[in-house]
């Protein structure tokens, strides 16, 4: 298809005055010409000379000649046919639903061969991960569209983005046709405590298009099992009527004896599978939707502090207090008994014997424990090795918290391999401890640090709580994040403070009096007990809150090909300008990540993290102050697994049909025509566009010009005037 584009150069109202006064000048010579010939010479002397003027102007509003041509290479489409156990199913009396689909798919490409290279592949009916997989596909094979031929999948995904157009061609017929018996949903705890049980709630649908088979859904039995050394054992079972088309079963569900894995307080999270089944029932349309398996996380919550010290003070007995309230804190307490002897107390733990002989000299034997408290004591009291296994405890993702008092954080401390440890600054003079009344002062940064923010409300409740001893410190190190402040001669100083190192991180308390406000009524009372709690489960806690960032995720799990955002904060000095930068680690390999800042709202950040496929997904998250990374976080990316294959035998026409719609694809039910039109809609619009510009091409117009002189010449001297 041709046409012309014209590109003028100067504007409208400029173009239609030089056309008028081309007319002018026209009329001005041909009343000249009247005066000496006829009409008919004078309109033969004049032609060549508008000719000229209208092969000008044609010149200065510039014609292109705009061709449409098919491109050189045909589009490709890419056709995706399930193969999944589901697609087997024979749900038609004629043929099975992968037969349809190979025949649907055949009908496609014989319609579609003619403007399209067709590539057909097949999948394993897991949607989320084709979605995901697409944008890679797309790009190096040069492909429009894609056709997407399935029943429907297990489970319903939300893609972030799609790269081409996905048409849906749905196998599927009409359950209302069907003898089927099905598990429609299962709900069941996430995550459960070691030695607990929890209750697992079944709804069951049936299906009986011939009365023989209803008569069958009186007493079906319904099983939940366990896999235990890889053998499915059965834990209930109960008998259900499905005679009505749906039914619930409640099962009680047994805690875990403690013979299988993570069954203790000692050893890490791990997970509990279950089936829930339903007995086939004879002429049963397919039995794969009969059974779905689930996991339940196990794990203890239990946190593990490990207190050392010269000696158990009040300070440590008033903390222990607080720390006992919290149903999941373990206190396990290492001191000095007499100048040879080591004592240990409290919580024990498997294998915690070797510190008997005092603080350990390797950083394995603390990994058990998060965090480790420090009382006040000289450092010299510490061993070189044993110092450095504190540290190297701390850089490999440990906690430590360091209390103040007589003796402690000056001096010594400033010279031993525990210095990197103290969110302030080194002073080498010795450790000066100021006494008086020191008002305590939440600043900004605090409010919305995990450590500190509900301290921070109980405080604000009622009228300011004193300090009766405060560590003559120095000022933060630039990476620190102060939690609490005091009004001392005059300044705000820094009396906790939290610094991350490596991967862990450490707390500085710079005094020993904190524990007087459990023996005082008033808002220090309440604050001292929560500030306690939750500095301990800030530091033994998860990986989502480390060293001031906190990431909050909009959802507990994901499918591949969806968007998981997360709100990242960041708790800050005033004085420091931090920005958020990051990115993810899927299978090893790094991938960015879009981070944008949260409009007037100092400190938070959104992060955008498309899933990829069903493995671990890691995000990085680092704080960073000019060349400074201030503190780095990893928040893992919970993906969800993929679901009993075939437990949904139903095709989900508006999950279909939404999915299409999200890229401009078409869905229907087993009817070609619709998804062959939209597609030659869609290539048609890929056609190649080439204009050329007419003035410029092969010299035509400049010999145009120079034929028309000549005949003008001609002309005149035809009539002698020249």
């Amino acid at each position: 298809m041709n046409h012309l584009v014209w590109h003028q150069h100067l504007p409208a109202i400029v173009t239609a005055a030089i056309m008028l006064g081309v007319a002018w000048w026209a009329w001005v010579i041909f009343t000249r010409l009247r005066l000496r010939f006829d009409q008919r010479s004078s309109l033969i002397l004049l032609l060549p000379r508008l000719a000229v003027a209208a092969l000008l102007l044609v010149a200065l509003l510039d014609p292109w000649l705009r061709t449409t041509a098919p491109p050189t290479e045909k589009p490709g489409l890419l056709l995706l046919l399930d193969d999944s156990k589901s697609m087997a199913v024979a749900d038609r009396p004629d043929r099975p639903r992968l037969v349809r689909g190979q025949e649907a798919a055949a009908a496609l490409t014989k319609q579609l061969a003619d403007v399209a290279r067709i590539e057909t592949t097949e999948f394993d009916g897991d949607i989320p991960a084709l979605c995901a997989s697409l944008g890679p596909r797309v790009a190096t094979s040069g492909v429009a569209a894609a056709v997407l031929v399935t029943d429907g999948g297990d489970e319903p995904v939300r893609p972030a983005a799609l790269p081409v157009p996905l048409h849906v061609l749905a196998v599927g017929s009409d359950p209302k046709d069907w003898n089927d018996v099905a598990i429609s949903e299962i709900e069941a705890p996430e995550r459960i405590d070691v030695g607990t049980g929890f209750r697992l709630t079944t709804r069951l649908v049936a299906r009986a298009a011939a009365a023989s088979f209803r008569h069958q859904l009186s007493d079906v039995a319904v099983t939940v099992e366990e896999r235990i050394k890889g053998k499915w054992k059965a834990l209930r079972s109960k008998k259900v009527d499905l005679g009505s088309g749906a039914a619930q079963v409640v099962f009680d569900i047994p805690a875990d004896a403690g013979s299988r894995a993570a069954t203790t307080a000692d050893e890490g999270p791990a997970a509990r599978t279950f089936r829930v089944a339903v007995a086939e029932v004879e002429g049963e349309l397919s039995p794969l939707d009969n059974a779905r398996e689930f996991a339940v996380a196990v794990g203890s919550r239990r946190i593990h502090v490990l207190f050392f010290a010269r000696s158990l003070d009040w300070n440590f007995s008033q903390i222990r207090a607080e720390l006992r309230r919290d149903p999941d804190v373990r206190l396990t307490a290492l001191y000095r008994k007499t100048p040879q002897t080591m004592a240990l107390e409290g919580d024990r733990r498997q294998g915690d014997d070797v510190l008997e002989q005092g603080m350990p000299e390797d950083a394995a034997v603390l990994d058990r424990y998060r965090p480790v408290i420090l009382g006040a004591f000289p450092a010299e009291e510490l061993s070189e090795s044993q110092a450095v296994a504190l540290r190297e405890y701390v850089d490999r993702g440990g906690a430590v918290v360091i209390l103040g008092g007589a003796d402690a954080m000056g001096g010594g401390w400033c010279d031993s391999p525990l210095e990197p440890l103290l969110p302030w600054k080194p002073r080498r003079e010795a450790a000066a401890v100021l006494t008086g009344e020191f008002p305590v002062v939440v600043p900004a940064p605090a409010r919305d640090h995990p450590a500190m923010r509900q301290a921070a409300e109980a405080l604000a409740a009622g009228p300011a709580p004193t300090l009766a001893s405060l560590n003559d410190v120095g000022d933060l190190k630039p990476g620190a994040i102060p939690l609490l402040d005091v009004s001392a001669d005059g300044a705000q100083r820094s009396v906790v403070a939290i610094e991350p190192y490596g991967r862990g991180q450490a707390v500085g308390v710079a005094t020993d009096t904190m524990w007087q406000w459990r023996r005082r009524s008033g808002a220090g009372r309440e604050a001292f007990g929560i500030f306690w709690q939750e500095l301990v489960r800030s530091l033994a806690g998860s990986s989502e809150s480390a060293g001031g960032i906190r990431v909050e995720w909009d959802r507990p799990s994901y499918r591949p090909s969806e968007a998981a955002v997360a709100t990242v904060s960041v708790a800050t000095r005033r004085d420091t300008a931090a920005f958020v930068r990051g990115h993810v680690v899927v299978e090893g390999e790094e991938r960015p990540v879009t981070v944008s800042p949260v409009p007037g709202v100092p400190g938070k950040w959104t992060v955008a993290v498309k899933v990829g496929p069903r493995a671990p997904h890691v995000l990085v998250i680092e704080a960073v102050a000019g060349s400074d990374v201030l503190a780095r976080l990893e928040s893992g990316i919970v993906v969800q697994p993929r679901p009993t294959e075939g437990s949904r035998l139903e095709v989900d026409v508006p999950f279909l049909t939404d999915l299409a719609g999200r890229s401009g694809g078409t869905a229907t039910v087993e009817d070609v025509l619709p998804i062959a039109r939209a597609i030659r809609g869609q290539l048609a619009q890929s056609a190649v566009a080439v204009e050329q510009p007419l003035v410029q091409k092969a010299y035509v117009f400049p010999a145009i010009v120079l034929l028309v002189l000549v005949a003008e010449w001609l002309v005149r001297r035809r009539f002698d005037l020249v």
